[in-house]
């Protein structure tokens, strides 16, 4: 059986998902074939080292020429599951092959499920035909995310839940002597350089924080569009030298299990977001905005902290709070990485999926 992933972006947690997942497919039963919006010579190379077949469409520089590639590469490989991960390559995925299952994934609470205008309506309103096609199967990451497309989209339509999910296996024990549980001197944060991680805000408290910790550091790892303006604003604030941007990660494990970072996720939005699945795993005490997505595996005070989203000085107080308090912030840590563990492994998201693609029902959360 023939499956093929589209994806846009290249650097991105949906990226790492799909990454984490293939080689975990059965591979006597599905054949994995993959297509990125976008060029990214690195996520190529990785990605021939795991999939059947790996083609990139350069969207951006020629979107014409681009979908008139895709609708070549559809027809040469002729999946027998096309599986869409984000909005544009669903869209022109239905439009340019009807002859197989369609397996949509939506991995976040987008701005256009609510926004009043004129382009988040025709997203909304083409998201509805294609979510109510009886030969599509529409998925959501989270609680939360389903609860949004039935809300926004529309409630006349069957969402099934698969949770994204990491490798237990991967994450050693963070707490077991090896380093010492008080030395958090070092903030860091993971994800894609957008609007999206509200990174402007996280600089903004992290100066404020400074204040009282001079000695604290800043790392954030990822790339993106608004690059270019962190930096400014990092410069702006007066805060460069304590502020590390270390550029997209092919897998940032490594980088979250080297030190007792405290982690940040400042986002305005997110589905259930691989980054904060990987930290909490890694034994990081992580601080999150209160948000849909993240309240699904973040409860304040006991597997993670909670702040309003676009607050830094709500921010700054839970980062100095946090670094006070060893105690709070060892026991909240260790909570949490043990519930990620226990709830979260790949292997059950890569089974769910395998089940939808063989036309079966597939066996959600209770």
């Amino acid at each position: 059986m023939r499956v093929l992933h589209v994806v846009h972006w290249p650097k991105s947690g949906i990226v790492t998902l799909v990454r984490d997942m293939l080689p975990l497919f059965n591979e006597t039963i599905f054949e994995q074939h993959v297509i990125f919006f976008e060029h990214d010579d690195e996520t190529i190379h990785q990605f021939n080292t795991i999939a059947t077949s790996v083609n990139s469409l350069d969207f951006s520089s020629s979107p014409l020429k681009a979908a008139v590639k895709y609708r070549k590469l559809l027809r040469d490989l002729r999946p027998n599951v096309l599986h869409t991960h984000s909005f544009s390559p669903t869209f022109l995925g239905e439009i340019l092959s009807r002859d197989c299952l369609h397996i949509i994934t939506v991995h976040n609470t987008y701005p256009y499920f609510f926004k009043k205008n004129i382009k988040s309506a025709i997203k909304r309103g083409c998201s509805r035909k294609f979510y109510r096609n009886r030969n599509n199967q529409v998925v959501a990451v989270s609680r939360d995310v389903q609860l949004a497309l039935l809300t926004t989209i529309s409630n006349h339509m069957r969402v099934h839940v698969v949770e994204n999910g990491i490798h237990p296996v991967y994450f050693k024990k963070k707490y077991e002597g090896h380093k010492s549980e008080e030395d958090s001197k070092e903030l860091i944060s993971v994800g894609r350089l957008s609007t999206q991680k509200a990174y402007n805000v996280l600089l903004r408290a992290f100066k404020l924080v400074l204040k009282e910790k001079p000695f604290l550091r800043l790392t954030i790892v990822g790339d993106g569009p608004e690059r270019k303006n962190l930096l400014a604003l990092s410069n702006q604030l007066g805060i460069y030298e304590k502020v590390y941007f270390a550029g997209w990660v092919a897998d940032p494990v490594n980088i979250l299990m080297k030190k007792n970072f405290v982690y940040v996720c400042s986002s305005e939005f997110e589905g259930l977001p691989i980054a904060v699945l990987e930290a909490m795993a890694a034994g990081l005490p992580v601080i999150s905005t209160n948000i849909t997505g993240i309240t699904t595996i973040i409860k304040d005070n006991e597997t993670g902290f909670l702040v309003s989203p676009g607050d830094p000085q709500q921010l700054a107080q839970k980062i100095g709070q946090i670094l006070d308090d060893d105690i709070l912030r060892i026991r909240v840590a260790r909570r949490g990485q043990q519930y990620i563990h226990d709830n979260y492994d790949i292997a059950t998201t890569v089974r769910q999926y395998e089940a939808l693609y063989m036309g079966e029902k597939c066996a959600e959360l209770p």
